[in-house]
């Protein structure tokens, strides 16, 4: 019965206190699976605040939403698109799953990242933790990508990107998805 969001895990890497776009609180981070440095997953868990409400669609940052009306793992090939804060909404294709990713951090750091699936979706930094859909059903939330310019609200324009799955999420920390 506890309102959660599910989100990259290294945007609640630390379990800190989580701001929106205008600096509001809206949560905490209270589980993450990513270790910077470490061989790790890319899945968190966030503890919404109790005035806030998760909803069941995915907004395009384009003035309409898409309902969820549950999650999968779509096949390879099948559509997909993701809402993030920089880029808005993108599209693609399901391009691979079970991928192991090394992301590069500050001191030649390096983290490989396990269980990511890729798409044809172009993300930029600030896209992390966004919804992946294909139709109505959820795919995952932004792991990361190579840099790209994907300006905002384009479309399908090239690149690729990674997700965490959120089907592997859901089920690792018991959650049940909010649908419309």
């Amino acid at each position: 019965g506890n309102n959660v969001l599910l989100t990259a895990g290294h945007c609640v890497e630390g379990l800190p206190d989580v701001l929106d776009g205008s600096g509001v609180h809206i949560g905490v981070g209270v589980q993450s699976r990513f270790r910077t440095g470490s061989p790790s997953v890319d899945m968190g868990l966030m503890d919404i605040d109790a005035e806030d409400i998760g909803r069941g669609y995915v907004d395009t940052r384009r003035g309409s939403t898409v309902p969820v009306t549950g999650a999968s793992s779509a096949p390879v090939g099948s559509a997909i698109c993701k809402a993030g804060n920089t880029t808005g909404w993108t599209c693609g294709a399901i391009t691979n799953y079970g991928l192991t990713v090394n992301y590069s951090g500050s001191g030649g750091s390096v983290t490989p990242t396990r269980g990511l699936a890729r798409a044809t979706v172009c993300t930029e930094g600030g896209d992390s933790g966004g919804a992946y859909i294909s139709g109505s059903l959820a795919q995952g939330m932004t792991s990361g990508g190579p840099r790209a310019e994907c300006g905002f609200n384009q479309g399908n324009v090239g690149s690729y990107s990674f997700y965490q799955p959120v089907v592997d999420a859901a089920q690792r920390y018991g959650v049940t998805l909010t649908t419309s």
